[in-house]
C-alpha cells in the first residue's frame, strides 16, 4: 500500500500513442468478441487487473501465439474454455495488443516489443 504523496519505486514507461492505437484496433477486431470490455465471464478470465497480464509479457504472448484450452486456474477462478491461437497476427500486432492490455486494463505492465514476440514465436 502506498502512502499519500508517495510514488511506486518502479515506474512503468508508457507506450507510444501509435502502439496503443494499434493495440486497441487489434483488441476490437480479434479479442473483444470473447473478452468484451475486459471483465470476466463464465468461460473467460478477467483482463482487468489480471495477474497474468501484470506478470512477464511472455505469458500473454505465449497464450496469443499458441492458444490455451482445457481447465486452468486464473486469478483464483477455475476455467474450462478455449482461447484459440492467434499466431496469424504479426509481431507488431501482438506486441501492440499485449501492451494495450497491460496498460489499458490497469495491469501495470511495461510496453512490449516486436523482438519479445519474435523470440517466442
Amino acid at each position: 500500500m502506498l502512502l499519500a504523496g508517495c510514488k511506486p519505486s518502479v515506474e512503468v514507461s508508457q507506450a507510444d500513442p501509435d502502439s496503443m492505437a494499434l493495440g486497441a484496433e487489434v483488441f476490437e477486431t480479434h479479442c473483444a468478441q470473447c473478452h468484451y470490455d475486459g471483465s470476466a465471464s463464465e468461460t473467460m478470465p478477467a483482463l482487468k487487473g489480471s495477474t497474468v497480464l501484470a506478470g512477464p509479457a511472455s505469458a500473454a504472448i505465449q497464450i496469443i501465439l499458441h492458444g490455451q484450452r482445457g481447465v486452468s486456474k486464473v486469478d483464483g477462478r477455475t476455467l474450462d474454455g478455449v482461447m484459440p491461437a492467434q499466431s496469424y497476427l504479426s509481431n507488431s500486432e501482438i506486441a501492440a495488443v499485449v501492451t494495450y492490455l497491460r496498460q489499458e486494463f490497469s495491469n501495470g505492465g511495461a510496453p512490449v516489443t516486436e523482438g519479445e514476440v519474435e523470440a517466442l514465436r
